[in-house]
């Protein structure tokens, strides 16, 4: 038998793995539990929080930071523990969830560092755009940080925004109704006036909304609320599970964590507006967040961009009528946002888009990807492509490539979950799993130009 070379078995496996996309496409399945659509068209608060990393919830484990309303809320609901933000920065990823798209679909793989970028071309499907043709009234509040108004990105209603990256805690300078005005007050407190007031309205006017609160914390610069104290110790002792053994960076955690916690209580002053005009049982919440935050692992405190966990996984829950109480531990990203919130509408699918409705994972179990695909373009971390793979002989591995020089890195999760190792310098790996993985990669590029 003629042995093949590794050019041959590179072709062989990206055959396997095209032929393996194909058979991941959506999978045919009823909508809900009880094959039947709600009978009301339902409501849907989305909630996008800053650099909040998916270990800083009291329910995944940290033993320090107070987050009452958003456990209960994951308890409520349906909980997904490894969750991705395919480009985990501020700009490409709100450009993510707003399109559906990823960041080089979108030509955004980098943050937005002046004004002079163009929004989406004004021919962009976006979330609110298929919102508004379905007949919902669409908001937004909070960061914006994408370029321009929200307004250009099809949002009705845009009371209340941060057009730059980050603020300060104390008396923002936002945009009011079209006027860049310094607003008095703590910036996460104002932004939850605001999102109470569009709810009052929507109550008394009865249409079906949609709306984006999008906050700042608990994105630096960090502020310690005097309500919130945490103290150095208690984070020095109790780190948060997903730091590696060892020394780290330092990292201001106390500051971090109040935010957290401050923001924790805020969501429930909504979620009892939500209650108080009865509309929680017809809302779907939806809560993640742009990206994570090193906070000192490999030697980076307030960064992210990165491929590692602590830069790209996030907390992510979904809770409302008819969703079950679990924890999914499927692989989830936010390119599938989009598909699944259409759904739950009962809107029109985007086959074009390249994700999928998480529906099978919250009501069958049933994997919706394989794969997990990431990319940035940030200072630091360089021109970046990554594929993680959950299944078959590459699961748990992590490819990365520098698309500059050619660098590549390759983990083993498994045995390695803070990525400490990089087995390509290391050379305890097999080649065949080396090739499997760059197949996958490349096929993932073919099928999102």
């Amino acid at each position: 038998m003629s042995r093949q070379t590794a050019p041959q078995k590179l072709i062989k496996g990206l055959i396997a793995i095209l032929l393996l996309g194909l058979s991941l496409a959506p999978l045919e399945r009823p909508a809900f539990a009880n094959e039947e659509p709600p009978k009301d068209r339902p409501n849907f608060l989305i909630i996008l929080v800053d650099d909040m990393r998916w270990d800083c919830l009291k329910s995944t484990g940290n033993l320090v930071v107070q987050t009452p309303t958003l456990d209960s809320l994951a308890a409520s609901g349906t909980y997904f523990d490894r969750f991705y933000i395919p480009t985990p920065l501020c700009s490409p990823s709100r450009a993510t969830i707003l399109t559906g798209n990823y960041g080089h679909q979108n030509s955004l793989n980098d943050l937005i560092r002046n004004r002079a970028w163009i929004d989406f071309p004004p021919e962009t499907p976006t979330l609110a755009s298929r919102f508004n043709s379905a007949g919902y009234r669409t908001g937004y509040i909070g960061k914006a940080h994408l370029g321009g108004d929200p307004r250009g990105w099809g949002f009705q209603e845009t009371p209340l925004w941060l057009p730059s990256g980050s603020s300060n805690y104390t008396d923002p300078e936002l945009e009011v109704r079209g006027t860049l005005e310094t607003v008095p007050g703590n910036v996460t407190h104002v932004f939850t006036d605001a999102s109470i007031d569009f709810l009052r309205k929507r109550s008394s006017d009865r249409k079906e909304w949609l709306l984006f609160l999008s906050t700042t914390a608990p994105h630096g610069p960090y502020c310690c609320q005097s309500e919130f104290p945490y103290s150095q110790q208690a984070t020095e002792d109790n780190p948060a599970p997903g730091l590696p053994p060892g020394p780290v960076e330092d990292f201001d955690w106390p500051s971090y964590y109040s935010s957290i916690t401050d923001l924790d209580h805020q969501i429930a002053r909504i979620i009892a507006e939500l209650e108080m005009l009865g509309l929680k049982d017809k809302t779907y919440i939806l809560f993640t967040s742009d990206n994570g935050v090193m906070g000192g692992s490999h030697g980076l405190a307030n960064h992210k961009g990165y491929w590692y966990e602590e830069s790209c996984r996030v907390p992510a829950i979904l809770a409302g009528p008819g969703i079950p109480e679990k924890i999914v531990t499927h692989p989830a990203s936010a390119v599938d946002l989009l598909p699944t919130l259409l759904e739950l509408a009962g809107l029109p699918a985007a086959p074009s888009l390249p994700g999928a409705s998480m529906l099978p994972l919250i009501f069958q179990d049933r994997p919706i990807r394989s794969t997990i695909h990431l990319e940035g373009d940030a200072p630091g971390a360089g021109h970046w492509e990554s594929t993680f793979s959950f299944e078959g002989p590459t699961s748990g591995f992590k490819y990365v490539i520098d698309i500059r020089t050619g660098m590549e890195r390759l983990y083993n999760l498994n045995n390695d979950p803070h990525e400490m190792v990089n087995l390509m310098t290391d050379g305890s790996f097999q080649l065949e799993l080396l090739l499997e993985l760059r197949a996958l990669h490349t096929s993932w590029k073919i099928r999102t130009p």
